[in-house]
């Protein structure tokens, strides 16, 4: 499969995007791996910018920095990219963590636990 090297990877960042309709510059991260439920990405930004993934942005997913704790999903990225995770980043370095844990997998898992015990504990008392 052909893969164009100028083009826009699975994550990028609008340099000067944060108080401008218009970035100035467009970096990629110095590193990246990608699973199925996670992202890592290194950035060395030279000035503030938004940083905005293929991830489509949708309740459960989360960005964590580890110099900067938890980065919260504020404001959207221009058009036509709004509706992708994005998140705010000041100058500097960045060894951010993404990764999905969403609130329904946790209650599934309870409720699956708790049907698991009540028969269980059915069949025990029957």
């Amino acid at each position: 499969v052909y893969r164009n090297p100028q083009a826009i990877g699975e994550t990028f960042a609008l340099e000067n995007s944060i108080n401008s309709a218009s970035p100035s510059r467009i970096a990629a991260p110095k590193s990246y791996t990608m699973n199925n439920q996670s992202m890592l990405a290194d950035w060395d930004l030279k000035n503030p910018a938004r940083m905005v993934t293929h991830i489509p942005n949708f309740p459960g997913w989360k960005i964590f920095c580890e110099e900067h704790g938890r980065h919260e999903q504020n404001g959207s990225a221009p058009e036509p990219l709004e509706n992708y995770l994005s998140a705010e980043l000041p100058s500097g370095s960045h060894h951010l963590h993404i990764s999905y844990d969403p609130l329904s997998w946790k209650l599934g898992l309870t409720f699956t636990t708790a049907g698991i015990f009540a028969c269980l504990a059915f069949i025990i008392l029957a």
